[in-house]
């Protein structure tokens, strides 16, 4: 009777090492949900700098010509 209460020796290892791939993937998530979220702040902070570049120059002006659409 004393052996099968003993044999739980390393229980917590094996355990650990079971659900270190769960632990891995959940951070690996998390990690792509923050990229996903800096590259929308990048876009919409690039956008705004777009349109305020857009409507800083004048329309008379060489570059706005020069970039204009044909």
């Amino acid at each position: 009777m004393r052996r099968l209460r003993g044999d739980d020796r390393g229980q917590v290892a094996v355990e650990f090492l079971g659900m270190t791939p769960l632990i891995v993937l959940t951070l690996v998530l998390m990690w792509q949900c923050v990229l996903v979220g800096y590259a929308y702040i990048l876009a919409g902070n690039a956008a705004d700098e777009g349109v305020r570049a857009g409507t800083a120059a004048s329309r008379g002006s060489a570059s706005a010509r020069a970039n204009r659409p044909r």
